[in-house]
């Protein structure tokens, strides 16, 4: 299998995922900060709420890029991806360190850390 084709899978699962998590999120928040040790706030809800709408956006970005011929588009979507996956990672870390968040925190930590390699190697 090319590059070419593991990335389109992976673009295309990870829409999937963006799709998934942008429909949970506004209908769902309250369990999903509770997942992470969060208590739920108004302020919470709509900072989940508003989130939904930008893994919308990255389902859309990462569906349309999933079929693209040109490697340097592969290339930059795959860096930007790859990119926002290792912080949200890395900030999830710090999160749990300084005990703003719960142990399954780490579910999210291991996919963003998982997604974020992949990109960085497949999106290159």
């Amino acid at each position: 299998m090319s590059e070419a084709e593991v990335f389109a899978r992976l673009a295309a699962g990870s829409a999937m995922l963006c799709a998934a998590l942008a429909a949970a999120w506004p209908l769902f928040n309250r369990h999903l900060l509770a997942l992470f040790g969060a208590g739920y706030a108004p302020v919470a809800g709509l900072v989940a709420r508003r989130n939904a709408a930008l893994f919308l956006g990255i389902a859309l970005l990462l569906w349309r890029a999933s079929s693209t011929p040109d490697a340097d588009v592969r290339a930059m979507v795959g860096q930007g991806v790859g990119l926002a996956c290792a912080t949200l990672a890395g900030l999830g870390a710090l999160e749990f360190q300084c005990r703003r968040a719960g142990p399954w925190i780490w579910l999210a930590i291991a996919t963003e850390a998982t997604l974020a390699a992949a990109f960085f190697y497949f999106g290159v």
